[in-house]
């Protein structure tokens, strides 16, 4: 039974954790990974845990049941005793609940400094600097494992705490059960029988407080990280005006130097835009505010006249795509990268492959697409949107990794749409240039 319960619990836990990351708009996805390798061991132990509150109920309360036969009132006084040692928990549920969200934090923050520095292994490797990597690696566990250690040392203190009330409980019951004697309530024989049932029943109440502090801080580990937020819906009639405005908008990401400052554009609906700038002039910056990917800006932004801070992250990238410098395929077929999971028919997919210029793929989408080139990695990303549907479009650096002619041929396919095209780029094929509607520059 506690296997099938811990079966269930943690199938749910999983699943929340999807709908979790589905339903949140900011989301940090090193906490997701902490939590389905480190948490669920955690959660594990908690539903386990469950099961121990209940067999020490049991065991108590036969434990209680059988001190009737010496005499009532030691009966009433164990259960004094025992009401008692219950509010011990809410004391200590506190302590619990904030020593578990610290053990769950320094997890997620090791795993993703360890992570950062584990991905970037080519560059240490490329640099002959593995050996500084191995040193940022045993710093980081270091550090690590000392705050840890002192979190494991508060939860063993919390789990321990209940044993002093053990020790406490039963003294109490045989100290009143020799009083009871020297009164001539109970014979003297019933002593030792007390004290058995006495480190009965509280070795059981210990058993259940110490489940159920460790429970509780678990149960709020799991609530933090399952909780999901409630987003309104602008009504689609409202969008239908898909003009995107700017305005005074100013962007910094450590809060001294703007990198963006009082930018302020209009963008019409079906336009092309292509924005220019040096280096670190807040080209792709301005992408990611305009996609939502960052939101700590001032100004203000409009879409169809909708304030963008009404307008939920899911809503909006269905208005919205975004093809970015960083191409990334899953570890699965060319035919489901591009779906991503929607369904296509077969016409739809091949004309977006033919506008992608991944002619030569056409006949291999069942091919795992983490064995194609950097170039035709890139073109099945523009697969993935070109069979969709968005408004607008916001390229970044899109043709880096194709030849001029078929960076050419992209970008004709976007401009020649109908949709709105902003588009940032260090490199342009010849003659593309001439074909944007306004140019503008930033920095």
């Amino acid at each position: 039974m506690q296997n099938k319960c811990v079966q269930y619990a943690l199938t749910e836990f999983k699943n929340e954790i999807g709908v979790s990351i589905a339903n949140n708009e900011d989301v940090d996805i090193s906490y997701y990974k902490s939590a389905l390798n480190n948490d669920v061991a955690r959660i594990e132990a908690a539903i386990r845990g469950l099961f121990g509150i209940f067999d020490g109920f049991i065991n108590a309360l036969f434990a209680i049941m059988a001190l009737i036969y010496i005499h009532w009132t030691v009966m009433l006084f164990s259960i004094f005793l025992f009401v008692c040692t219950l509010v011990i928990p809410k004391l200590l549920k506190k302590y619990s609940v904030n020593n578990e969200k610290s053990l769950s934090s320094i997890q997620n923050n090791f795993l993703h400094s360890s992570s950062d520095c584990l991905d970037g292994y080519f560059v240490w490797d490329a640099y002959n600097a593995k050996n500084a990597m191995r040193t940022k690696l045993a710093n980081l566990s270091n550090s690590y494992e000392k705050k840890r250690f002192h979190l494991n040392n508060i939860r063993d203190i919390l789990t321990l705490f209940p044993y002093y009330i053990n020790a406490i409980g039963q003294f109490a019951l045989m100290a009143f059960d020799v009083a009871m004697t020297f009164l001539g309530f109970v014979k003297p024989e019933t002593v030792l029988t007390v004290g058995q049932l006495a480190g009965t029943l509280f070795n059981n109440i210990t058993s259940m407080l110490s489940s159920f502090t460790l429970y509780s801080g678990y149960e709020a580990v799991y609530n933090d990280i399952t909780k999901t937020t409630n987003h309104k819906t602008i009504p689609e009639a409202k969008l239908s005006d898909l003009n995107l405005k700017i305005t005074n908008l100013n962007f910094s990401y450590n809060k001294e130097n703007n990198i963006i400052q009082n930018f302020s554009q209009s963008f019409k609906s079906g336009k092309k835009y292509l924005i220019l700038g040096p280096s670190g002039s807040g080209k792709s910056t301005l992408l990611n505010i305009i996609f939502k990917n960052l939101r700590n800006y001032t100004g203000d932004i409009s879409i169809g006249n909708q304030d963008y801070t009404a307008i939920n992250k899911e809503q909006l990238h269905n208005i919205i795509g975004y093809i970015t410098q960083q191409s990334y395929v899953f570890d699965d077929s060319i035919a489901n990268n591009i779906e991503l999971g929607s369904s296509f028919s077969a016409t739809e997919l091949s004309t977006a492959i033919k506008s992608a210029k991944l002619d030569e793929l056409s006949n291999q989408l069942d091919s795992n697409a983490k064995n194609l080139s950097g170039g035709q990695i890139q073109r099945v990303c523009l697969a993935r949107e070109l069979v969709r549907a968005h408004s607008i479009i916001l390229l970044d650096e899109i043709a880096n990794a194709v030849d001029e002619t078929t960076a050419k041929e992209i970008y004709e396919v976007f401009l020649k749409s109908d949709r709105t095209v902003i588009a940032v780029a260090h490199y342009l094929p010849e003659g593309i240039k001439d074909e944007f509607d306004e140019i503008i520059k930033m920095g």
